[in-house]
């Protein structure tokens, strides 16, 4: 899970600091979106489960 945040955080930093051709920069992007989707698709089960979570007595 750490990993695509580093993934996400990287690509950002690319796309700020780097000089990219278009088609680069597409790519990025696309990949940008996906990596940012999945996190919120894993941040949303964790939720779901800590919600879910009894402390044990």
């Amino acid at each position: 899970m750490l990993a695509i945040y580093d993934l996400i955080d990287q690509l950002r930093r690319e796309l700020r600091d780097c000089a990219l051709s278009h088609a680069e920069r597409v790519a990025a992007h696309v990949t940008l979106a996906q990596l940012i989707a999945e996190q919120g698709k894993l941040n949303a089960a964790f939720e779901a489960d800590l919600a879910a979570y009894t402390p044990p007595d």
